[in-house]
Order: structure tokens, then C-alpha cells, then sequence
């Protein structure tokens, strides 16, 4: 069992963001020990009440020292729209110490941007273990600064469906090309 420690967009009530932590937490917590870096000036006054912060140690993103006390021995950096410099300061930390760290479950569109300053970008992508992006352009961009990147899948595809309640009176939309009455 290692520990693993989360960043991303975390604690801030954005129903994706919290979504997506959700799916992470659940699909490694069977394994590992889990921790998530939140930004506490930034986080909602109750996300510690909240479902996995209530379950997890919670690290200040902005302390290199409590994350170093936790002592991850992986980083991941997962989920929306994160910029590639998202958590840069925790990933560069772990790979000073030898550990991986992986970027999943995100954009990565900022790599479209028409002037990145492909060395520094290039150099700091192909420092992850894994990078798995949730959409095709992210992965081109990537893989245009000599980086290596794979498509994945956003991590709220984990989240189970359930049925939808129809309002009294209320009719579902008809089906993609057919008539309405």
C-alpha cells in the first residue's frame, strides 16, 4: 500500500471538480492511503465535512513542508480544465525526491496556446510517469513538444448513473430526429 497525494481543483464546491476527486479517491483508496493537497484560502469554509475530504488527510497545497511530513510516495495532479502548471511546485518537489507523479483526467489545452515556450513545457511533461488527457487536442499538443501523452477518459465516467425522476406532468424530450406532437 503506498500514499498517494491528490491535487487538482479540489475543495472549492465546483460539483465537476468535486465529482472528479470523488472518482479518484474511490478508485485508489482500496489501495493506498490518500491524501488531498487543498489551497485552504480558496477552499469552501466546509469542505472538510464533505465526502472524501472527511476521509483522507488533508495537506496545504502551499506547504512543501506538510506535504513532506505526509511523505506521498506518489503524486497525482487529476481532473478539468488544470492548466499544465497546475500543482507544478508538488510535482517538481516529488521529483526532486525520486517519486513519480502523474497527470491525468485533465485538458491539457493550454499546450494549444500559438506561442508556449516549448522547452520548459516539453521538459516538464515528459517528467510524468503518465499523462492521460481527456481530449485528443490536449494529447496533439503534447505530443508536438516531444512529449508523451495518451487519451483517457474523464474520471466522472466512474460515477454511477442512476434513474431520473420525471415531474408530475412533465414529458421526456423526444429522441434525436424524431417529430414532437
Amino acid at each position: 500500500m503506498g500514499r498517494v497525494l491528490l491535487t487538482g481543483f479540489y475543495g472549492r464546491g465546483n460539483a465537476g471538480d468535486e465529482a472528479i476527486l470523488q472518482c479518484l479517491y474511490e478508485a485508489l483508496a482500496p489501495q493506498h492511503a490518500v491524501a488531498i493537497a487543498t489551497h485552504p484560502a480558496d477552499t469552501h469554509p466546509s469542505h472538510r465535512d464533505w465526502y472524501p475530504y472527511n476521509a483522507c488527510v488533508l495537506v496545504d497545497e502551499g506547504s512543501i513542508g506538510r506535504m513532506l511530513e505526509w511523505d506521498p510516495d506518489a503524486l497525482v495532479i487529476g481532473g478539468g480544465g488544470l492548466p499544465p502548471a497546475f500543482g507544478a511546485h508538488l510535482a517538481l518537489t516529488m521529483r526532486l525526491l525520486g517519486r513519480p507523479t502523474l497527470l491525468v483526467g485533465t485538458d491539457n489545452l493550454d499546450l494549444s496556446l500559438p506561442n508556449p515556450e516549448p522547452l520548459v513545457l516539453r521538459d516538464y511533461m515528459a517528467g510524468f510517469r503518465i499523462v492521460s488527457l481527456r481530449y485528443e487536442r490536449g494529447v496533439q499538443a503534447t505530443r508536438a513538444l516531444g512529449g508523451e501523452a495518451e487519451h483517457g477518459a474523464d474520471w466522472v465516467f466512474l460515477l454511477p448513473t442512476g434513474p431520473v425522476a420525471m415531474a408530475a406532468g412533465q414529458e421526456r424530450a423526444p429522441a434525436a430526429g424524431t417529430a414532437h406532437p
